[in-house]
């Protein structure tokens, strides 16, 4: 199942309602319980809203609203019984890999899921330094050593150089020739460029 056929099937169950479920579903078991919790402890429930982003898989999202300590919702743990189901009648065929089924199918040359997921998570990091540091006012230059040296202490084997920084984030230069802080916000203002003509 893929990430798309997951958010699908998580959006189904949630608009599912209880009167059309078999007595014996677990979905009406895990929406009474749900809403026994909502009622006891409400800081413990997830909202609705904070499970529907899909860039993700669900069992990330799970994991997401655990590690944040609340309960994710019914319709994800729905679908991660489904993704099992899948798995364990699998039987070990290759359609029954639990990486491809719970994350979705890998995409070639770019890693395994948590390997994309990482690469994502470093390069927001490695943009969000290098604006700051062109909004604080350092060069560029300065900012890319500033990015590097972060980088290298949290992934040592795979820290682009200075360099390589410079160039992944050459548009910030293009959208921000003159940048200034002014009351607690960054002012872009672009340089005029003149053309053959002038």
């Amino acid at each position: 199942m893929d990430i798309d056929e997951q958010w699908a099937r998580a959006i189904e169950y949630a608009t599912t309602p209880s009167a059309k479920l078999d007595q014996e579903s677990p979905l009406r078991y895990l929406r009474a319980h749900w809403r026994v919790m909502a009622k006891a402890e409400p800081e413990l429930v997830a909202p609705a809203e904070s499970w529907r982003a899909k860039n993700e898989a669900v069992l990330d999202a799970c994991m997401a609203l655990i590690a944040g300590g609340t309960y994710p919702p019914p319709e994800l743990m729905m679908v991660l019984l489904e993704c099992w189901a899948e798995y364990a009648t699998a039987r070990g065929t290759p359609r029954g890999d639990l990486e491809r089924i719970m994350l979705g199918p890998s995409v070639q040359k770019s890693g395994n899921y948590a390997k994309r997921r990482a690469w994502d998570q470093r390069n927001r990091i490695m943009a969000m330094t290098f604006y700051a540091g062109i909004c604080a006012g350092k060069t560029r230059h300065s900012a890319a050593t500033a990015t590097h040296n972060l980088i290298r202490a949290e992934w040592p084997d795979e820290t682009p150089s200075v360099a390589s920084i410079l160039d992944m984030f050459r548009w910030i230069k293009r959208s921000t020739d003159v940048a200034e802080i002014t009351s607690g916000r960054v002012r872009r203002t672009r340089k005029r460029r003149v053309g053959k003509f002038g």
